[in-house]
């Protein structure tokens, strides 16, 4: 969905006679942050062979996206960051309530065509997702729960967080490639002798 944000962002950008140079010329606060956050998202798939309790390597990405809020927060005044705000902090809701984990449903797994993921889940070998019917009611409608047809080849399962993160960054690239205010090419005065 993310993937599919950012194009659809240069895209709207490029439609309004943006300029692509300006994403390259962009400041976000926080990276180190960001980095931070990623780390802890991938770090329980590194170390769950390696070690047994999963208790609270389940916690990792939920604590990672506690991580990236406070990197959105750095950069709330960018337009569309209180979009993704709002999107993470559903996301982070829907985690809460269902024990640091991300809700899923099985019907929306199968309808996206990953039953393999179903079976990991119920099987306990996937450690940052829980079945809805194992979480609160609440996870229903704020977990990923919405599928896309397994003909679709990029993400297909999303949550209402996630849309609201697709779209603040979508917003938040268009908007960036039409800003005038980013540093114009200088010109130098060249001496040949």
């Amino acid at each position: 969905m993310f993937i599919e944000a950012l194009a659809l962002g240069l895209i709207a950008g490029i439609v309004r006679s943006g300029r692509v140079r300006n994403l390259l010329e962009l400041e976000i606060a926080g990276v180190s942050l960001i980095l931070t956050a990623v780390v802890l998202q991938i770090l329980p798939i590194v170390l769950e062979p390696f070690i047994k309790s999963e208790n609270w390597l389940s916690f990792l990405p939920f604590a990672g996206s506690l991580v990236m809020v406070a990197a959105i927060i750095m950069n709330r005044k960018k337009k569309g960051f209180f979009i993704i705000l709002i999107g993470a902090l559903l996301n982070i809701l829907a985690m809460a309530v269902a024990g640091f984990r991300m809700p899923v449903t099985e019907a929306a797994l199968l309808r996206a065509g990953m039953q393999s993921l179903l079976e990991t889940i119920q099987d306990g070998s996937v450690i940052n997702y829980i079945l809805v019917t194992s979480a609160d009611g609440l996870s229903y409608y704020l977990g990923k729960v919405i599928a896309l047809p397994e003909i679709y080849p990029l993400s297909k399962l999303f949550s209402v967080g996630d849309l609201f993160i697709s779209g603040g960054l979508a917003y938040f690239i268009q908007d960036t490639m039409q800003n005038q205010w980013f540093r114009k090419s200088g010109s130098m005065i060249n001496y040949r002798f």
